[in-house]
C-alpha cells in the first residue's frame, strides 16, 4: 500500500483533485479529509461557479464576485431609469 497527499476541492458532491496522483484510471482509495476551509460555503449560485475555477486564489474569486455583484446593482439601476422614462 502506498500514502499519497494531494489537495482537492469538494464540488458539485464529488472532490475535484487540484493536482493529479500517480494512479491508474479507475483505481480505488481511501479518503481522509482534512478541511482547510477557513469562511463558510458560498451560498449562492456564485458559489458553484467558484467551485469550478479553483485554481484561482480566494482574493480574485473574491474580486469577482465583488465585480458581478455592482455589475448586477448598476443593471438594476439603470433598468430602474429606463422604466421610469
Amino acid at each position: 500500500m502506498t500514502t499519497t497527499s494531494i489537495h482537492a476541492v469538494f464540488a458539485e458532491g464529488v472532490f475535484k483533485p487540484i493536482e493529479y496522483p500517480d494512479l491508474p484510471e479507475g483505481a480505488t482509495v481511501e479518503l481522509r479529509i482534512m478541511s482547510h476551509t477557513t469562511q463558510p460555503a458560498r451560498p449562492n449560485a456564485f458559489g458553484k461557479l467558484a467551485g469550478k475555477l479553483s485554481y484561482l486564489s480566494d482574493q480574485i474569486v473574491d474580486d469577482i464576485e465583488r465585480e458581478l455583484i455592482a455589475l448586477r446593482q448598476r443593471s438594476a439601476e439603470k433598468l430602474a431609469r429606463l422604466t421610469a422614462s
